[in-house]
């Protein structure tokens, strides 16, 4: 929805001639739909509660993890195992920057890394499979 959504606001991207509420009244019909129920929303949520960095991290660090610790595939062709030290990053954009932690889940579509905060709280990291790349890591400062 959201790039049909987009494009209606944003000027001269549809041309009145060719695509237009006259033209596709269902679609610009739910369009309108989806705002209306957006803004409804928003309004009754109100405005979100703005936090810094460090609040967020405590926030983070005391809670409860929201899953059970998953399971590393033993017929992965990456031959990882869990409780491996490895390190993520993703292929794209980010790619210099890499999350390292010990393994704790790998599916063909998720990795799932446990890492500690700088105050020494474990967190769990979560990536996708597909645009992400994971590797054993020597470093042994992530023992947890």
């Amino acid at each position: 929805m959201w790039p049909f959504h987009w494009l209606t606001g944003l000027k001269g991207a549809l041309p009145p001639d060719q695509i237009s509420a006259e033209k596709f009244p269902k679609s610009f019909a739910w369009i309108n739909r989806f705002q209306a129920t957006v803004s409804a929303a928003a309004k009754s949520l109100g405005r979100p509660k703005t936090v810094k960095g460090t609040e967020a991290a405590a926030l983070i660090g005391s809670s409860e993890f929201a899953e059970e610790i998953g399971n590393v595939d033993p017929n992965d062709p990456s031959g990882l195992k869990k409780g491996q030290n490895v390190e993520v990053w993703p292929i794209d954009t980010g790619f210099r920057n890499k999350d390292k932690g010990q393994l704790v889940a790998l599916s063909v579509s998720e990795i799932v890394i446990e890492s500690k905060t700088l105050d020494g709280k474990i967190v769990r990291v979560h990536a996708p499979r597909h645009g992400f790349r994971v590797r054993p890591s020597s470093d042994q400062s992530l023992k947890l």
